[in-house]
């Protein structure tokens, strides 16, 4: 890790010109994890939380088309994708709090993005939030062209970018992945426009196509227990006023 970011080779891949085994050149899909001998096929391609996540950062962030492929700003747009989900996921779990501005938290299932309590697949399987995600999955056409890389060379610059947006996806989960915007506050959205609300101000961007928006720091209370706060106190119920006497010069008979 360097200043809170996966490094050009992490995780126990080894990165030479090529990588073989018994003279063979392997594909990306082969490609071993030295430190558990998994290859990559299979941690990509997992049914879990880090897979999904995998999956879904290599298909929302742009892989170096227009930042540079292994430049800080292709790191950074990969670590954003990801932080901002799992913060969505956090925020839904209580261990993130936004304030309401009146000594009390907004409820989060009111955001839109899933449930209170809510998973990582369903926050990414919420109605129009992420154009990649289909029935809980990356959509048909992004898993093919994934399985593409997959049988590409294990060094080539593809695998190499799907091997990065796992390493993301694994560091955002265990949450020792920064934030790249944490000193505006918590990234949670980011989309191609910049139409936003009051509740996510417009973060910046990484030289592609993704804007990134969320909530302000002076609105975030960090809460790692998860514990729900407390419901604010409820008004006192006034007693009903007692009716007034009729106006006039006298009370008919």
């Amino acid at each position: 890790m360097r200043n809170g970011k996966p490094r050009k080779c992490t995780c126990g891949w080894k990165q030479t010109r090529r990588i073989y085994r018994r003279g063979v050149a392997l594909s990306c899909s082969e490609a071993p994890r030295l430190e558990t001998g998994q290859t990559f096929g299979d941690l990509i391609n997992a049914n879990d939380d880090v897979g999904l996540l995998a999956r879904v950062v290599w298909a929302e962030s742009d892989n170096g088309a227009s930042n540079g492929f292994q430049t800080q700003a292709y790191f950074d747009e990969k670590a954003a994708v990801a932080v901002s989900i799992v913060n969505r996921v956090d925020i839904l779990n209580y261990k993130i709090l936004i304030s309401n501005g009146h000594g009390g938290y907004i409820n989060p299932g009111t955001l839109g993005w899933g449930p209170v309590n809510g998973t990582l697949s369903q926050v990414l399987s919420q109605p129009g939030q992420y154009a990649s995600v289909s029935n809980g999955d990356i959509t048909q056409a992004f898993r093919n062209s994934m399985n593409k890389v997959l049988n590409e060379d294990a060094t080539s610059r593809d695998c190499i970018a799907l091997i990065n947006s796992w390493q993301a996806a694994y560091y955002a989960e265990e949450h020792i992945l920064k934030d790249p915007f944490g000193d505006q506050g918590v990234t949670t959205s980011f989309h191609h426009g910049m139409t936003t609300g009051s509740l996510e101000p417009y973060f910046g961007t990484f030289k592609s196509p993704n804007n990134f928006f969320g909530i302000a720091a002076s609105q975030v209370v960090y809460n790692p227990s998860g514990t729900p706060p407390p419901s604010p106190p409820r008004r006192p119920i006034r007693p009903p006023r007692p009716p007034r006497r009729p106006v006039g010069r006298g009370v008919p008979q």
